[in-house]
């Protein structure tokens, strides 16, 4: 059986991607953590570009919402 390398995600360096490493694909559980940080503070995003119109017509809809209609039930803030 060959031994098989991956690139680790954090640091870009070499990670032996077998069973035996508890941290894989990660070189260690240094590079592990350090990505968890980074998912954890939001460090991973996709950028999104809103078009204005779009915000708009959203704030439309939420404006236009009922409250008074019969199926909004205030009786469930008293329950729980």
């Amino acid at each position: 059986m060959s031994v098989k390398y991956v690139t680790c995600p954090t640091c870009k360096g070499a990670a032996l991607y077998d069973s035996s490493n508890e941290s894989r694909p990660f070189c260690s559980s240094r590079c592990q953590l350090g990505d968890l940080a980074a998912w954890a503070a939001d460090g991973y995003r996709i950028p999104v570009t809103i078009a204005p119109q779009s915000v708009n017509s959203a704030v439309a809809q939420v404006d236009t919402v009922d409250l008074d209609d019969s199926s909004f039930s205030s009786d469930f803030f008293a329950q729980n």
